[in-house]
């Protein structure tokens, strides 16, 4: 007798188990589903909030600025992201500079060392991430480089050197 009663003791057990963990898989995989969505959320809240700081900083001075998509650059990209970005397109570090108007060095520094890339260069690399790779193809046959931001010190050691050259 003693063993019908554990048994079925067991088996209730059991079956109440299996019971509670249907609903709770379900009620975890919404909850992950809002999670997802709240950090999605946040960021597009912080995306909007830098926007509106531009916006105010812009209108307390007078100038009239418009907004576009590729002006907030956005977040970062990691140097793995910018690899794989490279090889969906299949393209060597040295296309992928010509493309974006760097060096190759930078492109291995941003990939391998961590480097993050700098503001200036964020919106050409979302550009090419928005491309399709037939575009991607058509720019990199034409040769068609976008302006190099030039840093203030590159300029004067070139100077120096045109100056040293000439005398």
């Amino acid at each position: 007798m003693a063993d019908i009663a554990g048994v079925l003791k067991a088996e209730i057990v059991r079956l109440a188990k299996k019971a509670v963990r249907a609903e709770t898989t379900s009620l975890r995989d919404g909850s992950a589903f809002m999670r997802k969505e709240l950090i999605a959320l946040r960021k597009r809240t912080a995306d909007l909030e830098r926007e509106l700081k531009v916006l105010r900083k812009a209108r307390a001075g007078g100038d009239k600025v418009e907004v576009s998509p590729t002006a907030a650059p956005g977040r970062r990209i990691s140097g793995r992201a910018l690899k794989s970005l490279r090889a969906r397109f299949g393209l060597t570090q040295d296309d992928m500079a010509t493309l974006l108007g760097v060096s190759q060095q930078s492109i291995y520094n941003w990939e391998r060392h961590g480097v993050p890339a700098g503001s200036a260069h964020l919106a050409a690399i979302n550009d090419v991430r928005r491309m399709k790779k037939d575009a991607v193809a058509l720019k990199l046959s034409e040769r068609v480089l976008p302006p190099q931001p030039s840093s203030p010190r590159k300029t004067a050691l070139a100077s120096r050197r045109r100056k040293a050259q000439t005398s």
